[in-house]
């Protein structure tokens, strides 16, 4: 068991509250949520199905774009993401940039990211997953290779992310 001043992740990556949490503890994920984020919709759903049938104890949420990814983690507080590379509107590195400044702001832990390409990836992608915290998943790839990726990820607290 991980414990940050107050707050207990058990090794299923479970977050447990003691009522004296000390503030200095960033706000845990919410370990039972999970958003989708790509702009295509069949790769999107895909995804979604692959991680409610092996993970049903998760709740999974799917947005479109970086910026749609960035107004539902600010609701959510998702302890996974799994994020499109290349989209319009906002692609997944600004949005983890955007997701990252709101987690600093806020004193929230940052969640695991799973970045999705079809690509090498770039150097500035590689300082990402340089945190072995996030992860890289090249497409094509199934939805159950996905759900592993993602199970995988949930009991993985990001450490230092205001830091770096």
């Amino acid at each position: 068991m991980i414990a940050c001043m107050g707050t207990d992740i058990d090794h299923w990556g479970y977050v447990g509250m003691a009522r004296d949490r000390d503030e200095s503890c960033p706000q845990p994920c919410d370990r039972t949520r999970a958003l989708v984020v790509d702009d295509e919709r069949g790769v999107a759903a895909l995804f979604v199905v692959g991680i409610r049938q092996d993970i049903p104890a998760i709740e999974v949420d799917s947005a479109e774009n970086g910026l749609a990814a960035y107004e539902a983690f600010r609701k959510g507080h998702h302890g996974v993401l799994v994020m499109d590379v290349n989209m319009p509107v906002m692609d997944g590195q600004r949005a983890f940039r955007k997701i990252e400044e709101h987690c600093r702001a806020n004193n929230w832990e940052m969640p695991s990211v799973l970045f999705c390409t079809s690509y090498a990836p770039s150097g500035s992608l590689q300082k990402f997953l340089s945190n072995p915290a996030h992860g890289l998943l090249l497409k094509p790839i199934t939805g159950k290779e996905v759900a592993k990726a993602v199970k995988s990820r949930l009991g993985k607290p990001v450490r230092d992310h205001s830091r770096n």
